[in-house]
């Protein structure tokens, strides 16, 4: 689990392998469902996410993305040559006030 302030950017990361070699999967998505239930999905295909080697992806949940304080689910979603599913949750923290 990530634990983060609201404001804050996070950097999910995954890697896919078949018999522990990195293989890149035939699709590859990532869903982000919000504390309200609120399920938004990002694609490789539609260039949402980013490839950083064989197998090896990324996304950065930036402020405007984590929006609201709560806990976060999310699920790395591969299909095809690399199947799997890789999850986790961020808890968003409210910020505090300076005052």
């Amino acid at each position: 689990m990530y634990t983060c302030n609201l404001g804050d950017a996070v950097k999910l990361s995954t890697v896919f392998s078949v018999a522990s070699v990195a293989t890149d999967p035939t699709t590859i998505s990532l869903e982000l469902k919000s504390p309200s239930k609120v399920v938004t999905t990002y694609t490789y295909a539609a260039s949402a996410l980013t490839k950083t080697g064989t197998g090896a992806y990324y996304k950065i949940l930036s402020v405007s993305i984590l929006n609201a304080p709560g806990l976060w689910h999310y699920s790395w979603i591969g299909t095809g040559t690399a199947e799997g599913v890789d999850q986790g949750s961020i808890n968003v923290q409210p910020r505090e006030s300076a005052a």
